[in-house]
């Protein structure tokens, strides 16, 4: 198996310090996203994976060829790394066709092989017959897609993306999101993506790197990552709707009894840790079940009475805000809201499965 090894140090003066050190397979698809919010230094450390940074310390490797070792002044150029680099604000050319821009990286062809190799990339990205029109006659999402065929029409080894809907206004942001997942994936080559976005990390990542204070402090699959974060700050982060402090009042056979601190509330959750250690609680949204009158049939070892205090409609979803105890928060959709009759001052009953509570020793 080819990795990509990356341990380095970034610093800045009178600022952060960054530091990254991971490894990733180097010859198979996979979206590796960079997550955090602004000035953590997601965008430092893939302008360093490009060649565009040099880092103080550090080492950075793919396959049997060294990109960079500090220790010995090794330094690999941008263009020979083969790495394809997709900038924030698409930095197309606006003198230059949209033919002429996709052809810009491809000198030392002959001009029949750059010819076919436009037109081939122009007929994947949905663009043929646009050629010949300027990029700022076309919309936001044309533009992305001109920009991505700039960068592919090269065959880069691996493609770094900084912020690649970040240009767009919400709706069209929300459209192409898994547009970009499903092109990313035909054409199967490494990708390393910066977002602040949760949403976009989570449409588009396979793996997931987040990052706080110029550190890279928890990273593995996505879905274990949004699941398990490390510890509270993270679950914020990731958009944990209920972040709750309590106590572990007792513990059997991998099962453990909390009480939520000030009031009564006890919830059960999987967990190993012994009676007596105080925690957080984590719970999504989408893990809490509500109903009404007899609550019907279900697994869920915890059912609390709540009062909803208010809704806040996002779209096609309700967040619903709701006290058992405790703050608590449920998402539901707007049918199931409406079905439910929900509105402030309802009594409900919340179901959480205790394996759906994620614990954070404090």
């Amino acid at each position: 198996m080819s990795l990509l090894f990356c341990d380095i140090e970034k610093r800045f003066r009178g600022g952060p310090t960054i530091r990254a050190a991971f490894e990733t397979p180097a010859d198979r698809f996979s979206v590796t996203v960079l997550f955090g919010p602004s000035g953590c230094g997601k965008t430092t450390i893939l302008r360093c994976l490009a060649g565009l940074e040099r880092p103080d310390r550090g080492v950075i490797r793919c396959g049997d060829a060294t990109w960079l070792d500090t220790s010995t002044r090794a330094f690999v150029s941008p263009q020979q790394r083969g790495v394809g680099f997709l900038f924030q604000d698409y930095a197309l050319f606006p003198h230059l066709s949209v033919g002429s821009n996709v052809a810009y990286g491809l000198r030392g062809l002959s001009r029949a092989e750059r010819r076919r190799r436009v037109s081939e990339m122009l007929d994947m990205m949905q663009l043929s017959g646009l050629e010949r029109r300027s990029p700022r006659t076309l919309s936001g999402g044309e533009q992305q897609r001109i920009a991505l065929a700039r960068v592919l029409v090269r065959r880069p080894r691996f493609l770094l993306l900084d912020e690649p809907l970040s240009a767009l206004d919400t709706v069209v942001r929300e459209s192409l999101r898994r547009e970009l997942r499903q092109l990313l994936i035909s054409f199967g080559i490494p990708c390393f993506i910066v977002t602040h976005d949760r949403h976009e990390a989570m449409a588009l990542g396979d793996q997931l790197m987040v990052l706080l204070r110029g550190t890279v402090h928890q990273s593995g699959p996505l879905d274990a990552v949004f699941s398990r974060p490390a510890n509270t700050e993270i679950a914020r982060l990731l958009g944990i709707e209920s972040v709750i402090p309590a106590k572990v009042v007792h513990a059997d056979n991998g099962l453990a009894t909390l009480e939520v601190e000030g009031g009564k509330t006890r919830l059960v959750v999987t967990s190993p840790l012994p009676a007596g250690q105080s925690v957080w609680l984590c719970i999504r949204g989408e893990d809490v079940s509500l109903y009404t009158g007899a609550g019907g049939t279900t697994s869920a070892r915890n059912q609390i009475p709540a009062r909803v205090i208010s809704l806040e409609h996002e779209g096609p979803v309700v967040r619903v805000i709701l006290d058992g105890g405790f703050h608590l928060v449920a998402l539901v959709t707007r049918n199931a809201a409406a079905d439910l009759g929900l509105q402030p001052g309802a009594m409900v009953t919340a179901h959480i499965k205790a394996p759906a509570i994620h614990v954070v020793p404090r």
